[in-house]
């Protein structure tokens, strides 16, 4: 091959790679796959006699990781409600996407709670899709100002922050001694969710492989250039 056709050569290769890279960048950019979080307040009551109408003494954390969710509940101003030791005894939920198959638990952390579990049903009346039950026992259960963290093993994109509502249980307001609260806003105002941008790993391969490239192509017209 004559000088000028391989500086030729080399230029259409660089070219090229210049090309695959700004593609893989402008992929990392705008992201392929999306995952949600949602931040909600507890609540409005929905069911409990006697209980206060609005108490907001609990927030919600949820962010979508890979396949699973991950929710982070913390007891904020248990000290709103009447009763010797109120405390939060579970989370129903109301799915975007509903399968008798509720999965499962792990990573539980924090708190007074050392285990949670996950059942179909829950809200007033058991009528909600599922639950997540924290440990009901006297040294296992979330207090005020306490926060658990637990992974919803194949949750992602099955929650729906409207549809949550938290069970607060060791009151006293008569003859009522628990009551469900609705998630219906955020400190500041309105439930807010929010995309968070996650490229995939064939996008960081495909920028890396370019960038490879364009050094080789560099290397090589160096080479040509000096004979």
């Amino acid at each position: 091959m004559l000088k000028g056709e391989r500086i030729m050569s080399v230029r259409t290769g660089f070219s090229a790679a210049r090309q695959a890279v700004a593609s893989a960048m402008l992929a990392l950019v705008a992201g392929v796959a999306q995952a949600n979080s949602a931040t909600v307040e507890f609540g409005t009551l929905l069911s409990g006699a006697g209980a206060p109408t609005t108490a907001n003494f609990a927030e919600l954390t949820v962010q979508d990781v890979g396949n699973n969710a991950v929710f982070s509940l913390r007891a904020s101003d248990l000290a709103l409600f009447s009763g010797s030791a109120p405390f939060l005894g579970a989370i129903g939920l109301e799915l975007s996407d509903y399968s008798s198959s509720v999965g499962s638990v792990t990573g539980v952390s924090g708190g007074g709670v050392t285990s949670v579990s996950i059942s179909n049903g829950g809200g007033p009346g058991g009528s909600w899709d599922m639950r997540f039950n924290f440990g009901q026992g006297a040294n296992n259960r979330l207090l005020n100002g306490e926060t658990v963290t637990w992974t919803w093993v194949g949750g992602a994109g099955l929650w729906d922050e409207a549809g949550m509502a938290a069970h607060v249980q060791g009151i006293s307001y008569g003859g009522t001694t628990s009551a469900w609260y609705r998630a219906d806003s955020v400190s500041g105002g309105g439930i807010v969710t929010t995309p968070t941008v996650v490229p995939e790993p064939a996008t960081y391969g495909m920028f890396g492989l370019g960038l490879l490239f364009i050094g080789a192509l560099r290397r090589r017209a160096s080479r040509s250039r000096r004979r």
